[in-house]
């Protein structure tokens, strides 16, 4: 089968692919996908895509982030098989073949096609949503996020929810082998509510990505590889 490949890139916190020319957020956090037009050719699949997710058109992307976009893929395409981040190069990969599982894997459960992993702070385990569309990181344990440094505040948006404000802290968290440490909000209390009703107490964003070489997304067999 063919190999696809996209330009990759980080601007403005976000992780972006050019597709056809148009600017789309990578958006692992959201089941749903749109673009401001709705025909797309991705890894070879004619797409039909909606023109907002829960009332966040294109347009207002662009507003919230910054930059134009054209669109958001979410999982319900890139569940479709195996990706590679291939941030050294630049490029998104796919590869129309499973990729090998080289490398520790980060195992993780789909909710509703969004992964979901367990990492633990201060020695203690918690389930995270891994978020490529997040800027920075959430934890929902304010106790726990209180202890760490305080940096400052922040603003975010939420789609179906809009802009909000979070005081953010610096927050030590290991996924399997592998130490990070995040910028890191909380969430609004209603936002918060969902995310436990999801059987979450976090969210981390895509600051995970900053520095690696390559990361394997490989949503066929629930793992993720970094390196």
């Amino acid at each position: 089968m063919p190999v696809y490949e996209y330009g990759l890139s980080f601007e403005k916190g976000h992780l972006f692919a050019e597709i056809e020319g148009k600017k789309f957020v990578l958006d692992t956090g959201s089941p749903m996908s749109m673009a401001a037009s709705s025909g797309l050719n991705f890894g070879g699949q004619e797409l039909r895509l909606p023109g907002n997710v829960m009332g966040l058109t294109a347009s207002q992307l662009s507003g919230f982030i910054g930059t134009e976009v054209h669109g958001l893929l979410g999982t319900d395409v890139l569940n479709e098989g195996d990706l590679l981040f291939d941030f050294e190069r630049g490029k998104l990969v796919v590869p129309g073949a499973p990729l090998p599982l080289e490398g520790e894997a980060i195992p993780f459960k789909p909710l509703m096609g969004v992964p979901l992993v367990e990492a633990s702070v201060d020695g203690q385990a918690y389930g995270f949503f891994f978020d490529t569309g997040a800027r920075i990181s959430y934890f929902q344990d304010e106790d726990v996020l209180a202890k760490g440094p305080k940096i400052g505040t922040d603003e975010d948006f939420y789609p179906g929810f809009g802009r909000f404000e979070t005081d953010t802290y610096r927050l030590e968290v290991k996924l399997v082998s592998r130490a990070f440490s995040l910028v890191t909000g909380t969430l609004p209390a209603m936002l918060g509510l969902s995310l436990g009703m999801a059987g979450a107490d976090g969210i981390i964003g895509n600051e995970v990505l900053q520095g690696l070489k390559s990361l394997a997304y490989m949503p066929g067999r629930n793992r993720i590889v970094m390196e």
